[in-house]
């Protein structure tokens, strides 16, 4: 079985270098292809012998100027390119040039299904997760629905989610001359390919993303904040505390104290129980609440982890590196 893995990267030469090393590592002789934005790719003069010189690892000879949210149309690309270079694979898996993986075994986990990725369905545009109200007005996503006859918005964390060939062959097609810069700024990403995916599978065809992910820890503690600060400041008592735009300010307080404490954060102690795969780690808090929406986040079925920064020296990297797989 070949899995082409599609990495979008805009910085820092040598952490992607460290991101394959580290790929190759945990997995049976991945083609890994990458995109370098176009600042970055004009920044660093077009010289990427580094990368260039690993073996079955690929540069797509297009460099979009990517940001937030707009990544959709990278991973199409890196598809699409690859499909050029190499003539038969089974899967398409998406990362981030955050991500590292703990543990081997993806691939057997993988070879059990046709896609991979949550099932957020958004049946209303009423939502906590606030790119759920965006997608429910946003034309671009209606057109592609449109082109695939979907019924539902999925959504899903695009990192460890994973298609065959066969159903990343639809999504590219289903994409065909859309133009991912029109309307409002949002992670459309996490809504496109999944989508899609849903309208032409079964559900015992999808299986869940490999990837661990400090987003929606980060989401759950957010949340939590904002009901109890809701409830808190609709007392009568604090109409006066609170007027004059101190509710705005408490709460951007309360925000980056949450931030900067990061509890939500991947740290070593995460990495030590998916290592061990330890599934009751995995599955203690599986369940979204985006209320009203519930989703399950994973089967239990981890091998990466994300966020790791960017930096040779953060410690979580340095502990990652330094682990036998």
């Amino acid at each position: 079985m070949q899995i082409v893995i599609s990495i979008p990267v805009h910085e820092e030469k040598e952490v992607v270098v460290d991101q394959i090393q580290n790929y190759k590592k945990y997995m049976k002789n991945p083609v890994i292809v990458i995109h370098i934005s176009e600042s970055f790719y004009r920044n660093e003069n077009g010289r990427f012998d580094e990368i260039e010189k690993i073996q079955n690892v690929y540069i797509n000879s297009v460099h979009f100027d990517v940001g937030w949210g707009n990544i959709a149309h990278v991973h199409i690309s890196n598809y699409l390119y690859v499909c050029e270079k190499i003539k038969k694979f089974d899967y398409f898996l998406m990362h981030a040039s955050n991500e590292l993986y703990v543990r081997k075994g993806v691939e057997d986990y993988i070879s059990r299904y046709r896609a991979g990725f949550q099932r957020r369905i958004l049946f209303s545009n009423k939502s906590m997760w606030w790119p759920c109200e965006m997608a429910h007005k946003d034309d671009v996503l209606k057109k592609i629905m449109e082109k695939c006859n979907a019924k539902n918005i999925v959504a899903s964390q695009v990192e460890g989610s994973f298609y065959s060939r066969e159903i990343f062959e639809k999504i590219a097609d289903a994409t065909q001359g859309i133009d991912f810069s029109q309307g409002e700024s949002y992670t459309r990403e996490e809504l496109v390919f999944s989508t899609i995916a849903y309208s032409f599978l079964e559900e015992k065809d999808i299986g869940y993303p490999i990837t661990y992910s400090e987003v929606h820890r980060y989401d759950r503690g957010l949340w939590k904040i904002q009901r109890i600060y809701h409830s808190f400041s609709i007392l009568p008592v604090m109409n006066t505390v609170l007027a004059h735009g101190r509710r705005e300010k408490v709460y951007e307080w309360l925000v980056n104290r949450y931030e900067s404490i990061g509890n939500y954060k991947i740290k070593k102690a995460t990495v030590k129980e998916i290592v061990k795969g330890n599934r009751g780690y995995i599955l203690r808090k599986n369940v979204m609440e985006d209320y009203p929406g519930k989703f399950q986040l994973y089967d239990g079925n981890i091998y990466a982890v994300k966020r790791v920064e960017r930096k040779m020296t953060n410690s979580v990297r340095m502990y990652i590196r330094g682990l036998e797989a």
